[in-house]
Protein backbone atom coordinates (compact mmCIF):
# COMPACT_ATOMS: atom_id res chain seq x y z
CA UNK A 1 0.00 0.00 0.00
CA UNK A 2 1.21 3.50 -0.79
CA UNK A 3 1.62 5.57 2.40
CA UNK A 4 -1.36 7.84 2.92
CA UNK A 5 -2.15 10.94 4.96
CA UNK A 6 -5.42 12.59 5.96
CA UNK A 7 -6.14 15.87 4.21
CA UNK A 8 -9.01 18.17 5.19
CA UNK A 9 -10.09 21.78 4.87
CA UNK A 10 -9.64 24.37 7.60
CA UNK A 11 -13.19 25.56 8.39
CA UNK A 12 -12.01 29.13 9.01
CA UNK A 13 -10.15 29.85 5.79
CA UNK A 14 -10.62 26.80 3.53
CA UNK A 15 -6.89 26.01 3.35
CA UNK A 16 -5.73 22.40 3.18
CA UNK A 17 -4.65 20.96 6.52
CA UNK A 18 -3.24 17.55 7.43
CA UNK A 19 -3.71 15.32 10.45
CA UNK A 20 -0.52 15.37 12.54
CA UNK A 21 1.00 12.58 14.63
CA UNK A 22 -0.27 14.22 17.84
CA UNK A 23 -3.88 14.21 16.59
CA UNK A 24 -3.84 17.93 15.87
CA UNK A 25 -3.65 19.59 12.47
CA UNK A 26 -0.75 21.00 10.48
CA UNK A 27 -0.43 22.90 7.21
CA UNK A 28 2.76 20.98 6.37
CA UNK A 29 2.07 17.67 4.58
CA UNK A 30 5.58 16.50 5.53
CA UNK A 31 4.53 16.65 9.21
CA UNK A 32 1.35 14.61 8.69
CA UNK A 33 0.73 11.24 10.30
CA UNK A 34 1.32 8.47 7.75
CA UNK A 35 -0.75 5.32 7.34
CA UNK A 36 1.09 2.33 5.92
CA UNK A 37 -1.77 -0.19 6.11
CA UNK A 38 -5.52 -0.16 5.58
CA UNK A 39 -6.30 -0.40 9.32
CA UNK A 40 -3.92 2.48 10.07
CA UNK A 41 -5.62 4.60 7.40
CA UNK A 42 -9.05 3.80 8.85
CA UNK A 43 -7.81 4.76 12.32
CA UNK A 44 -6.48 8.10 11.08
CA UNK A 45 -9.79 8.86 9.36
CA UNK A 46 -11.63 7.97 12.57
CA UNK A 47 -9.48 10.43 14.55
CA UNK A 48 -10.11 13.13 11.95
CA UNK A 49 -13.85 12.41 12.03
CA UNK A 50 -13.93 13.08 15.78
CA UNK A 51 -12.93 16.70 15.14
CA UNK A 52 -15.69 18.16 12.93
CA UNK A 53 -15.13 21.70 14.24
CA UNK A 54 -11.40 21.58 13.47
CA UNK A 55 -11.49 20.13 9.94
CA UNK A 56 -14.01 19.66 7.14
CA UNK A 57 -14.23 16.83 4.59
CA UNK A 58 -11.28 14.69 5.73
CA UNK A 59 -10.07 12.19 3.15
CA UNK A 60 -7.03 10.04 2.43
CA UNK A 61 -4.46 11.15 -0.11
CA UNK A 62 -1.06 9.73 -1.08
CA UNK A 63 1.69 10.92 1.25
CA UNK A 64 4.36 13.11 -0.30
CA UNK A 65 7.87 11.72 -0.50
CA UNK A 66 9.85 12.54 2.61
CA UNK A 67 12.45 15.25 2.15
CA UNK A 68 15.98 14.23 2.94
CA UNK A 69 18.14 16.40 5.12
CA UNK A 70 21.40 17.65 3.67
CA UNK A 71 24.50 15.83 4.82
CA UNK A 72 26.70 17.83 7.17
CA UNK A 73 29.65 15.47 7.19
CA UNK A 74 30.87 16.12 3.67
CA UNK A 75 32.46 19.20 2.16
CA UNK A 76 30.34 21.40 -0.07
CA UNK A 77 30.83 21.60 -3.82
CA UNK A 78 33.24 24.48 -3.15
CA UNK A 79 35.34 22.18 -0.96
CA UNK A 80 34.52 23.84 2.36
CA UNK A 81 33.41 21.82 5.38
CA UNK A 82 30.19 22.94 7.12
CA UNK A 83 30.83 24.67 10.46
CA UNK A 84 28.95 21.96 12.41
CA UNK A 85 31.18 19.25 10.95
CA UNK A 86 34.34 21.21 11.74
CA UNK A 87 33.22 21.82 15.34
CA UNK A 88 32.51 18.12 15.83
CA UNK A 89 36.04 17.09 14.84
Amino acid sequence: MTPQIVRALDPLDGDEIYLAENGGWTRDPQAAARALTGPEAAALLAVAGMQPDAAEDPDLVPAPALRRRAAVSRPSAAGAWPAAAVAAR
